[in-house]
């Protein structure tokens, strides 16, 4: 199960984007990264440390 879900830490980040004039739920699947926009401009960023390293993906 642990496969499935994966390891490391879940780590949120809120944004406000001026670009991001959309509402709704987007996954990443290159980058493993969910992005959720409850409103126009305003952007949650959920993603997965890995173990290997600290830094999350950047888009």
């Amino acid at each position: 199960m642990s496969d499935i879900l994966g390891s490391g830490k879940i780590r949120i980040r809120f944004s406000i984007l001026w670009y991001d004039l959309w509402i709704g739920i987007f996954y990443d699947r290159v980058n493993k990264t969910v992005y959720f926009c409850p409103l126009p401009t305003c952007v949650f960023k959920i993603w997965r440390d890995n173990q290997e390293s600290n830094q999350p993906i950047e888009s």
